[in-house]
Order: structure tokens, then sequence, then C-alpha cells
């Protein structure tokens, strides 16, 4: 007997959601599997809790009643590493962890003390090991008086698969990296994800970029540089322009016996007029282009770089301009705090 899982990309649950009363989480339809795996990109907003940040996002963040009445139990395990879990502080997470444990959801990439904090699937005589991670930045232990997601640090992941390698028939990396938006791959990250490979991961499954990139196959595991955002709702974003490349997202479905993964299907979703994300049962022949092109434009340094920059300059002058637009005072002071935050860290 095997062990079929789905990976999808990021799960945000916006407030916005809630006021209109939809759940998405009851609404989608995901391929046969016996676990659901994603990132829960916004925890439930405690109302005496306020933003450990200055440019927290109040309306990013549901209410914990909608958390509570919510599907989300619909995922079996959920990484926590991402750079929005510490956005109302460690008493925040905290809280929202007796919410997924009520739930009987079980999470990783979060916690105070061990290096990485991750869980183990045991079914079938298979044990596969989960581990989530982030890149530094404010939300990190180091910050947090030691509190926070697991780091993204490639010499220890690939020291901790080369000893742990043996307990388990898989390790997968569930990984929050990228550049926001852009949908080829870093060079960094390709290198990073072919070592953890080589080293003993099965498969290396990323998020964050909110937009989908491609998958390859490498020396006996899989990489998924990008599922996209699978619950989200782009256009909550300061700053956002049309693009409906930001509306897809991939459910990864892989097949696990005991020595590999046997098989693996790609299923791609599109937001829907409620921003839920429904299978795409018949993608157009341009669509179609696009996902094959994703998968086969990886080592393509330049205009990975055109693209990061680009994109970059394009989205914060446009966000610049908004902010002194709708607050001239409120702008100044965001990007004051901005180049603090930065020096900071």
């Amino acid at each position: 007997m095997n062990i079929v899982i789905n990976f999808v990309g990021d799960i945000g649950l916006f407030k916005s959601y809630e006021l209109q009363g939809i759940d998405p989480t009851k609404e989608i339809k995901l391929p046969n599997a016996d676990y659901n795996i994603g990132n829960l990109e916004f925890i439930g907003h405690f109302r005496d809790l306020k933003g450990a940040f200055f440019d927290v996002q109040d309306h990013y963040f549901p209410s914990i009643d909608y958390l509570n009445t919510s599907r989300l139990e619909r995922f079996h395990y959920l990484s926590l590493a991402n750079n929005h879990i510490m956005d109302f502080g460690a008493d925040g997470v905290r809280r929202n962890i007796k919410i997924l444990e009520s739930k009987s959801i079980k999470y990783f990439g979060y916690g105070c003390k061990r290096e990485f904090n991750f869980e183990v699937i045991e079914r079938n005589n298979i044990r596969i090991a989960l581990i989530g991670c982030v890149g530094n930045g404010r939300w990190s232990k180091k910050n947090n008086d030691g509190c926070g997601p697991d780091n993204y640090d490639i010499e220890r992941l690939n020291d901790f698969i080369k000893r742990e390698r043996r307990k388990y028939n898989h390790i997968i990396i569930y990984m929050h990296w990228g550049s926001e938006l852009v949908d080829i791959p870093s060079p960094r990250d390709i290198k990073n994800a072919h070592q953890l490979i080589d080293s003993g991961a099965s498969a290396i499954i990323g998020a964050h970029s909110h937009i989908i990139q491609g998958i390859e196959c490498y020396n006996h595991g899989i990489i998924a540089y990008g599922l996209g955002s699978f619950i989200y709702r782009p256009n909550e974003e300061l700053g956002y322009i049309k693009d409906k490349k930001r509306e897809f997202s991939i459910c990864l479905n892989l097949n696990f016996n005991e020595n590999a993964i046997v098989s693996y299907k790609a299923y791609y979703y599109l937001l829907d007029n409620k921003d839920v994300p429904r299978l795409l049962i018949n993608p157009s022949k341009r669509e179609l282009r696009y996902f094959l092109r994703l998968n086969k434009n990886f080592n393509n340094a330049i205009q990975h770089h055109l693209k990061k920059y680009i994109t970059l300059l394009f989205r914060e002058t446009y966000s610049l301009l908004l902010r002194f637009i709708i607050n001239p005072r409120a702008a100044a002071n965001h990007y004051i705090l901005y180049l603090k935050d930065k020096i900071s860290l």
C-alpha cells in the first residue's frame, strides 16, 4: 500500500471572505489523496492582539470565529514557515495552534527550541518527514526571543537530511522562497533544491511567489518550485494590477511507496469570481503552452533577474504612488519605518 499526498501553495483566508460569507475551504474539490498539505499564510486575528510590525494589514487576517467555523481541517498538515506567521507575535501563533489542534490539524515549520520542527506521517509502513522553512527576516527566531518559523539554511538542511535520512522512507522540504510574482525560479533556489535532493530528500515543494513556477524531475526526486496561491485574493494587495497568471495555482499529487515517488500529477486550478480555486478541466491551448513553458524554462538566470527587477520596480513604484495619493503623511511614515526595519535587520 502506498501513501498519496496533495500539496497546495499559500492559503490566505482574507477578512473579505468572511465579510462576504464565503468559505473557500468548504467549496474546494481536491484530487483523491490520503493527506492534504498547504501553507497557512494568514493566521486568525484575536481582537486583543495588535500587529507585531508597523505594516501589518488587518484586512489580511480573518477573525478567530471564522477560522473556527471554517473547514480548514480539510488540510491534515499545514506549514507555518512563512513571512506572515509572526504578524501578531508568538502569542498569536500559540493561540492559533490551539485552534489547529482542536481541528486535529498538525503543523510543522514553527517552534521555539528545535532547529527543525518537523512532523512525521506514518502509514502503510511508510514514514515521511515534513520540514518547512522560510528565509531570514523580522519574523525569524533570532528576532523573536527564539520562537519563530524554521530557517531556510541550506547547509543545516543538507546536514539534517544526511543525518536523519535512514530513519525515514522520504523527507519532504516545504519551502517558502523565491521572488514574488516571478514565474521563473532563482538560480540560487534551483542549485539548493538540487543539493537537497542529492542529500536524500524526495521532494521539494515551493510557495510564496504567489504565481506558479515549473515542476522538475531531478535525480529521482520532484521539485515544484512554486505552487502559486491556492486560496487567495490577489486584488487585496496594495498596488495590484489584474493579471490572470496570478489566478492559477497547482495541486501537486504525489504517490509514494516505501522506496520512491511512484507517480506525480499536477492539477491546475483557477480562481473563480468568488476567488475560490476551481479545477481547470479544459485548459485553453494558450494556458497549456504557458504551463509547458514553465516546466522547461528553469535555467534562465538572465530572464529571471530581468523579471525580478522589472516586477519589483513596477510594483513598488505603483504602491508608493498609491500610498502618497491616499495619505501622504501615513505614506511618509510607512517608508521611514520600513527603512528603519531594514537597517535593524
